[in-house]
Order: C-alpha cells, then sequence, then structure tokens
C-alpha cells in the first residue's frame, strides 16, 4: 500500500502496539522496574533516520522499538516529518533496535551503548516494500497519490499525467475540494476566500493579482498540493476556506540529480524547465529555470434585460480577447547543515514576464421590441510587463532532541508591473452597421509595485511522551503601490489630456503583528491539541489624487482545537475548530472607479469590515485492504460576509463593487475515495454537497438565498498493453446560488497517455484536455430593475505532447543500500541478548 496513503494509521496504532507489549511481555515487574528506570540519570542515546528503499523519502511514524536479551522491551519512539527518531537509555549494554511500518519488512540490527562512547548516531535505515504489495497496492508514479490525514490531505501530483504541460491552475482543478474558474479564481468546498502559499509561505510569484500564481508556476514543478480545511492556530488566520500549500520540487539524494521536462499544444503552446540538484552531505544546492510562451483566445457574451416602467430595453455584448504570455522563472538555493544542531536554508527565486493582448467588444442596443438601435466597437491593445523575486533564509536550531527546536525565517519578496494600454471606441450607423466619424480614443498607463517582508520564529518542546507545547511570532510588513493614469485624446487640439475623474494614486499599508501557542497531549484514549492566536493589524490606505486616508485597526483572537480518537479495524475520528478571517485587499477598498468597460464599472469600497468565520469539522478515516475512504461533516457560520454587488443606474450603467452582507452558513458533507480497485485500475474520486444559506437583507429587502449544491470529480488509471498508461478525470460543478444571481454548472474532462522510454529514465506523455470542449463560466444576475446573463469561455480543448527525463546515479546507490542493508538484517547475533 502506498506508504504516504496510510501515514496517519500508522502513527496511531504504533503508540498503542508499544504499550499493549510492554504490559503483555513483563508485568506488574516490568512496572515497578520502569518507575526505577524513571529516576535514573540517562548514559546514552540512540539517534537514526528512516527512509523508504526506493524513493529515498522520509517514513513518517514508524515504529521503532528497543530491546534487551531479545524479549526485554526498554522501550520506543516513532519517527517526525523528517524519518527522524530519537531515545535516551539509562544504561549501557547492546540493544536490538526494531525498525517497523505498515506495507514495509522489518528492519532488526544491534547497537551498542557504552561509557566511552554514549551516544550512537545509526546508518539511514532503508525500510523495503513487501513484495507481495509491490505492482499490486503501491500507487507511486501513478494517477495523483493521496494521503488522506485527518488534520490535511496530501495530493501527491509530480506524475499526474492530466496536467502535463499545463500550470498550478491545471494542477489544482485535479484537487478535490478545490475549484478553479475562467478568470483563475480558487474555491475550496465552494469558498474562493482561501489562503494560497508556496512551501509553505507567501510568495513574490502571486505578485498584485492572486491568479498570477496559477499561470507561473509550471505543473511539471510541483510536488505535491496540501489542502487544509481548520488549520489550527499556528497557521496566519487569514482564509476563510482554509489553506492550500503549493510544494515544489527539490531533490535532497546525494551527488548530481535533475529533471528535464519539454512540452508543446495545440494553438501555440510550450514550456520547458530545467531542475537541478547537487548534495555534497553537508550542502545542498539547488535550481531551476523554466519557462513558457502561451497564446490564449477567450470569448465572452453577455445580455442585460433593463426594466423601467412598463418598457423594456436590451443590450447584447460580445467579446474576443487574444493574450500572448511569455515568462521566465529562475529559482537557486542551498541547504547547509552545519553540524548536528544547526542548519540554513538560503534561496531565491527571480521571474520576468510579458504580456500582449488585444480586446473587441461589440455593444447592441435594443428596443422593447428588440430592434437595433445602437451599436459601436471598443478596441483595446495591451502591453504588460512585470517582475518579481523572493528571498528566502530559514534557520533551525536542534536543542536537546530533534523533537526540540526553534526555527527562524525572513522572507521577503518584491514585484512590480506596468501595464499600457490604447483604447478606440468606434460608432456605426443604424442598421446597415457603417462607421460613423472618427473612433473617441483613450489610452491608460498602470505602475503596480508590491513589497512585503514576514519574519517568524517558532519553538517546539517536548514536555513528556505524547506531549508538546509550540509558540510562535509572527509580524507581516506590506506596501503596494497603484499609479494609475487614464488619458483622453482631444481631436480639437490633437493632444492628450489628463482625465483626472478617472486617474488616481494609491499607496496601501498593511502591518500585521501574531502571536500564538499551542499545546498538544493526550488524555486516556483521546489526543487534543488546543491554541490561540493573536493578531494586530493595522491598514492605511491613501489616495494621493484626492488627499485622502482611509485608517484602520483591530485586534482579533482565533482559537483552534481538536480532538482525535482512534478505533479498532483501522477507523479514526477526528472533529476540528478553528477561527479565520478575511481582510479586504486593497483593491476592494479602492474607491476609484474603472473604466475599462463604460457600460459596466467597477469599483472598491474604502469602508469594508473584515468577514470572520468559526468552522466546525468532523472528520472519519476508514483504511482497507488497497484503498482508504475519508468522510467530513462541516459547518461554517460567517458575518459580514464580503460579496460583489451591482447596481444599475438609471442611465443604464451598471456598477459593481463589494459590500459587507449580514451572514452566511455554510453545511455539507464531503466523501474522498482512493485506492486500487484491482491490479490494473486506480481510483482517486471525491463528492461533495453542501447548503448555502445567505442573509444580505442589510442591503434590500428580499435579499435571502437558500440554496443546496453539490461538485464532484472522478479520476482514476488504467494500465494499458504496450506498459502504456491511460489516466481519466471529469469535474462536474453545480449551480450555486447568492442573494443577487446565480453561477450555473459546469462540466469537463481529460484524457492523458504515458509510456516510459529510455530504461524509464525517459517519459512520453500524450495530453487531451477538455476534449468535448465543455468548459466554460456562466452567471445570471437579477434585481428589481434588471436581469443580466453571461458567459466567459477560454480556450480550453487543447493536445498537449511532453517528454521528461531524469538523470542521477540511483541504481548504483540502490544496489548499495540493499546489500548495506542485507548484512545489518543479520539475526545471528541476537544469542548476545
Amino acid at each position: 500500500m502506498n506508504l504516504k496513503f496510510i501515514t496517519r494509521l500508522s502513527a496511531l496504532l504504533s503508540a498503542s502496539f508499544l504499550v499493549l507489549v510492554t504490559q503483555c511481555s513483563a508485568g506488574q515487574n516490568l512496572e515497578e522496574m520502569r518507575a526505577r528506570m524513571q529516576n535514573m540519570p540517562n548514559k546514552g542515546k540512540i539517534t537514526g533516520t528512516i527512509i523508504d528503499a526506493q524513493s529515498r523519502q522520509p517514513v513518517e511514524y514508524a515504529t521503532v522499538a528497543f530491546y534487551r536479551r531479545d524479549t526485554l522491551l526498554v522501550g520506543g519512539t516513532t519517527t517526525n516529518s523528517k524519518g527522524e527518531f530519537s531515545f535516551d537509555l539509562k544504561f549501557y549494554g547492546k540493544f536490538k533496535v526494531k525498525a517497523d511500518f505498515m506495507g514495509y519488512d522489518t528492519y532488526t540490527t544491534i547497537v551498542e551503548i557504552s561509557e566511552a562512547a554514549p551516544d550512537n548516531k545509526m546508518s539511514v535505515i532503508s525500510l523495503q516494500a513487501k513484495a507481495k504489495e509491490i505492482g499490486e497496492v503501491e500507487i507511486t508514479g501513478e494517477k495523483s497519490q493521496v494521503q488522506l490525514s485527518l488534520d490535511k490531505k496530501v495530493y501527491n501530483v509530480e506524475k499526474d499525467l492530466t496536467t502535463a504541460g499545463g500550470t498550478a491552475a491545471e494542477v489544482l482543478q485535479n484537487v478535490p475540494s478545490v475549484t478553479v474558474d475562467n478568470d483563475g479564481a480558487v474555491s475550496l468546498r465552494g469558498n474562493s476566500n482561501v489562503k494560497i502559499l508556496v512551501d509553505g509561505k507567501p510568495s513574490g510569484l502571486t505578485g498584485i493579482s492572486r491568479a498570477n500564481i496559477l499561470e507561473m508556476i509550471p505543473a511539471s514543478t510541483i510536488e505535491s498540493i496540501e489542502v487544509i480545511t481548520n488549520p489550527s492556530a499556528k497557521y496566519e488566520s487569514e482564509g476563510m476556506a482554509g489553506i492550500i500549500n503549493i510544494v515544489l520540487k527539490k531533490q535532497k539524494e546525494k551527488g548530481l540529480n535533475g529533471l528535464i521536462s519539454l512540452n508543446a499544444g495545440t494553438g501555440n503552446k510550450y514550456s520547458g524547465s530545467l531542475n537541478l540538484n547537487y548534495n555534497t552531505g553537508k550542502v545542498n544546492f539547488f535550481g531551476g529555470y523554466d519557462g513558457r510562451y502561451n497564446e490564449m483566445t477567450m470569448t465572452s457574451k453577455t445580455h442585460r434585460e433593463t426594466y423601467y416602467l412598463d418598457s423594456t430595453s436590451y443590450l447584447d455584448q460580445q467579446q474576443v480577447r487574444e493574450r500572448t504570455h511569455l515568462s521566465h522563472n529562475f529559482r537557486l538555493g542551498s541547504d547547509f547543515n552545519l553540524n548536528e544542531k544547526n542548519s540554513m536554508t538560503l534561496s531565491g527565486l527571480y521571474r520576468i514576464g510579458t504580456q500582449d493582448g488585444n480586446s473587441t467588444v461589440a455593444y447592441n442596443y435594443k428596443s422593447t421590441e428588440k430592434i437595433l438601435t445602437s451599436y459601436y466597437e471598443r478596441s483595446s491593445e495591451n502591453e504588460d510587463d512585470d517582475w518579481s523575486a523572493d528571498l528566502n533564509l530559514n534557520y533551525k536550531r536542534t536543542l536537546k532532541n530533534r523533537n526540540h527546536y526553534l526555527t527562524a525565517d525572513a522572507i521577503y519578496s518584491t514585484s512590480s508591473e506596468d501595464e499600457f494600454s490604447t483604447i478606440a471606441q468606434q460608432y456605426f450607423t443604424v442598421p446597415n452597421l457603417q462607421p460613423s466619424g472618427m473612433p473617441t480614443l483613450q489610452r491608460n498607463f498602470e505602475d503596480r509595485t508590491q513589497d512585503n517582508l514576514t519574519l517568524q520564529t517558532d519553538y517546539v518542546q517536548p514536555i513528556r511522551e505524547n506531549t508538546k507545547i509550540e509558540a510562535g511570532y509572527r509580524a507581516n510588513l506590506r506596501t503596494v503601490g497603484a499609479d494609475y493614469l487614464f488619458e483622453d485624446f482631444v481631436d480639437s487640439t490633437l493632444a492628450w489630456t489628463n482625465n483626472v475623474n478617472i486617474s488616481n494614486n494609491l499607496d496601501y499599508n498593511e502591518q500585521t503583528h501574531a502571536a500564538y501557542g499551542i499545546y498538544t497531549g493526550v488524555f486516556k484514549k483521546f489526543g487534543y491539541s488546543g491554541g490561540l492566536r493573536l493578531e494586530q493589524t493595522y491598514t492605511d490606505i491613501t489616495l494621493k489624487t484626492s488627499n485622502e486616508s482611509y485608517k484602520n485597526e483591530y485586534l482579533d483572537f482565533f482559537p483552534s482545537l481538536s480532538i482525535n480518537r482512534e478505533l479498532k479495524k483501522n477507523h479514526k475520528l477526528q472533529v476540528t475548530y478553528s477561527r479565520r478571517v478575511n481582510r479586504p485587499s486593497y483593491r476592494s477598498l479602492n474607491p476609484f472607479t474603472d473604466y475599462t468597460d463604460p457600460l459596466n464599472l467597477r469599483k472598491g469600497n474604502p469602508f469594508l469590515r473584515p468577514e470572520y468565520t468559526d468552522s466546525y469539522e468532523f472528520a472519519h478515516i476508514k483504511y482497507f485492504t488497497k484503498t482508504s475512504l475519508n468522510t467530513t461533516l462541516y459547518y461554517r457560520y460567517t458575518t459580514d460576509v464580503i460579496r460583489r454587488f451591482r447596481v444599475l443606474r438609471p442611465d443604464g450603467v451598471s456598477v459593481l463593487t463589494n459590500e459587507n452582507l449580514a451572514s452566511a452558513v455554510n453545511y455539507g458533507a464531503e466523501i474522498a475515495f482512493a485506492g486500487q480497485v484491482n491490479k490494473k485500475i486506480r481510483l482517486n474520486s471525491s463528492f461533495n454537497v453542501f447548503r448555502n444559506i445567505s442573509d444580505a437583507q442589510n442591503l434590500g429587502e428580499g435579499l435571502k438565498t437558500d440554496t443546496w449544491s453539490w461538485f464532484g470529480r472522478v479520476g482514476g488509471s488504467v494500465s494499458l498493453p504496450w506498459t502504456v498508461e491511460m489516466q481519466l478525470m471529469a469535474n462536474y460543478r453545480g449551480p450555486m446560488e447568492s442573494p443577487t444571481g446565480r453561477m450555473n454548472e459546469m462540466f469537463f474532462t481529460d484524457v492523458s497517455f504515458k509510456r516510459d522510454v529510455l530504461k524509464k529514465q525517459g517519459t512520453v506523455t500524450l495530453r487531451f484536455s477538455d476534449p468535448f470542449d465543455t468548459q466554460k463560466f456562466s452567471y445570471e444576475n437579477s434585481a428589481s430593475n434588471y436581469l443580466i446573463k453571461g458567459e466567459f469561455k477560454r480556450e480550453s480543448q487543447n493536445i498537449y505532447l511532453g517528454f521528461s527525463y531524469k538523470f542521477n546515479n540511483y541504481k548504483a546507490r540502490e544496489r548499495e543500500r540493499r546489500r548495506m542493508q542485507e548484512n545489518n538484517s543479520d539475526d545471528g547475533g541476537m544469542d548476545m541478548f
């Protein structure tokens, strides 16, 4: 069985196993001896690391037991997330060390602790998967490996074929509970207020637009996606629906390792990446480059009906957008193992990109009799240049043992984006549609910059077995500058003139200081973890053009609680609670109006308040022989909900802004299944049904909705003849309603094929994206005086061909490790106990 797939199960079983063996092996006399031993001083220590023999990845929660005289259990422990373990001994002598983990062969060896050598640092222990499970249970290298634990879900997408040649957006579309719409907005269980991290940290890749992070990270550089729906107090409180962490690849094998990937798709879509890693043991160097060139066509159409007295007028808009995107990403870093107690990582990222495009929108006005009364076209050309950079410094100090440590992190991110657009609006005669007069000309310049500094320290101290405290502090300092210049061309003077009603210059400053504490322990058969996070936030938005300033500050408390219980027959239960916040962004606060579409204006609201959510979850996991079933019931109550709100002015212009709704309730059930049906078929599926109750009556009478919806995902892989692997994925999202509108259902599929070549060092993939061309986003908005229906579609029906090649000295090292393990596993020395 996939090892990551059963990590949490083994962790809970290991603790109960050691207690049971201890009680049965020596009875009351052993307990008395144990009591005496507790008062003895430590005389030595055994430490080591356990890894998977094939993947070379750490094995978390493996059981390590220590014996004297072959059967006398001295004690035991489990490995941490890095596969490390440490055990203190009260006396000298020879001990049998037994390492075990479900799905692996048991490893045993003998170590000696003496007065001359009290500390024994064992060689790396490589656990071999049981032969009878190889090829039948392991999901390694197949459809997204899934680790379903109760605190988070990890989707190892490194070899997910349905994202070959794609971006992080397409990777997330394959992750259960996550949806990505055509504008790049990410939702978790239907809620778009989700925090996105890269390698556990905010990244300059996000720039000023959240959607950028999805377009600028190639799928080939992503190792896994972590979904945390109810984070503890250790995590920053931002993100109502939870946290999505994108983990990038970074090998740590000794020697030189690398992976090169090339992809080409229809419609002029190309990408390539190179990842290199060189590990000397003391120092690990890593770096990489990826580049993308992408051409995209997007279409949209909008139908609006306006009701005034006894008449109805109609407006139809059709838009075609073409976009060309070119980007380069460079990564470089190093891990330094200074000594046994100190380690440090220094890494940097630099990205540059350009984006050119053009757009044409046709406006059709019709009378009550649906006769065309006015027609004009608005065309624009855009040039966008941007860059971003990250610099990370991470330090770890191990104190008394490996589970007692202090970390410190400094993260600096900066980004800049320059955008230039020219606009021409041409009117036409009706009904023959001939150009009328000269076009109206406009242009705009926008310069946006962002700087973000994060300083964080975390401390972890075990108090006794299964009990620990955690504490930390985090400061986040953020500044944003947005200078927007809008100009009109005046025919009489043949000159460009600043439109002071639209141009604006904004500065935004935000500071958040946070401190947290968490206590984790065990009470009888229950494990628990409780924490509290305090955050003090200051925001200041200054409008230089109008000399206006809006300041705010608030102190928030964010408690969290988790209680879990292990049951018989591979069942686990957990109940969690957390409080989350969504603070309005500077875009949501900026009161200046965006006139990109003169009939559909957008503007911010400087008086927006943060929205708060209390989130409750009850989770259950059942592990079968080859499969896993995870069921979650959840309930969320939100106050001051931030939502888009549209108003239609008497002149027929629509204004879209943000408002605080009174409250919202969301609850539902989620089921996720992953495992092997038979030797050739594996499945990875999820289903989510939920109810949304929104109350916006503070904005208008009758603005309240109560609706049910659901979305599901079915994925699987099939082994075909000639060593070809096929993957299928189908997504469906049901319609969802809000107090002012409805988002319609969406369905799309992907199919991919893979074959290993060049002695499995190379891989060829063929992917058909959205083969039925069904992926589109549509919506309806309505009020007493209007009805709006819209549809947006980006080019999604494509074919991608990809090739990747990995190079390292893995096989030679693997043979040597197996030979060493066979020697270390020799039980001939057991007579000395």
